[in-house]
């Protein structure tokens, strides 16, 4: 259903993104300092990024 559908694919790949940094915070949030859970999360974030990306961009 999603082969061919790339605004489907972005939709899903939008609000699987959200979903799985929210779910990242709490973990990340404990194991940093206060002032530094951005940093902390930023490589999450990147790495989530660049799989939904190839989700995206593989036919």
């Amino acid at each position: 259903m999603l082969k061919d559908n790339v605004i489907l694919k972005m939709i899903v790949v939008c609000v699987t993104l959200a979903w799985s940094s929210w779910a990242a915070y709490p973990f990340m949030s404990t194991a940093v300092d206060p002032k530094r859970k951005a940093l902390a999360l930023y490589p999450i974030f990147l790495m989530y990024v660049s799989v939904g990306f190839l989700i995206i961009a593989i036919d």
